[in-house]
């Protein structure tokens, strides 16, 4: 099953880079829904009132009452209930960070000191994030888009391999996208 709300409509409303969310705007007259989908552009879809059309509104209607609908629409309003609120929350997530330092490698023929490119990494756990929600060209709560990440500032790190492998870290910061991780 997709999460496209626009899998089962009988004529081609489906925007394929979307998860299927969009903006609704209406023109009052002659009276048209417009929709925006989410990180699609500005492109958009009509459903005019008029012609044979019309019974395509009555449809758009019923999908917003299917479950899956509905369940997804009520985890995007937490979400950003949770944004607003600019609480932390307990999400537990870990990363590794690939690191690279210049560390002492002796001296030369002549006595000078000599460096080389030591490449480590530091592992890293985080606790406790804030979560952040902005739309595809801003940050108004009403515009298409649903951009999530979750910013974390209480990293614990360790290193592993390299010269220091061991090594603790404190306080590391990272912003994670709801996309990509």
């Amino acid at each position: 099953m997709t999460d496209n709300i626009f899998h089962s409509l009988s004529f081609p409303l489906i925007h394929f880079h979307s998860p299927g969310f969009s903006r609704l705007e209406i023109d009052p007259f002659p009276f048209c829904a417009k929709l925006f989908w989410d990180g699609s552009g500005k492109d958009l879809g009509e459903i005019p009132s008029w012609n044979e059309h019309s019974p395509r509104l009555l449809e758009l209607l019923q999908m917003q009452k299917r479950p899956d609908v509905m369940r997804m629409r009520e985890i995007r309003e937490a979400l950003r209930g949770c944004a607003h609120s600019n609480q932390t929350f307990f999400l537990w997530i870990e990363r590794d960070e690939p690191r690279t330092r210049e560390v002492d490698d002796g001296t030369d023929a002549n006595g000078n000191r000599k460096t080389r490119t030591e490449h480590y990494v530091v592992h890293w756990e985080y606790m406790n994030g804030t979560i952040q929600i902005r739309g595809d060209y801003g940050t108004s709560a009403w515009e298409q888009g649903f951009n999530l990440t979750m910013s974390y500032a209480d990293g614990e790190g360790i290193e592993v391999g390299g010269s220091q492998q061991g090594t603790r870290h404190h306080h590391g910061t990272h912003v994670f996208n709801g996309k990509k991780g």
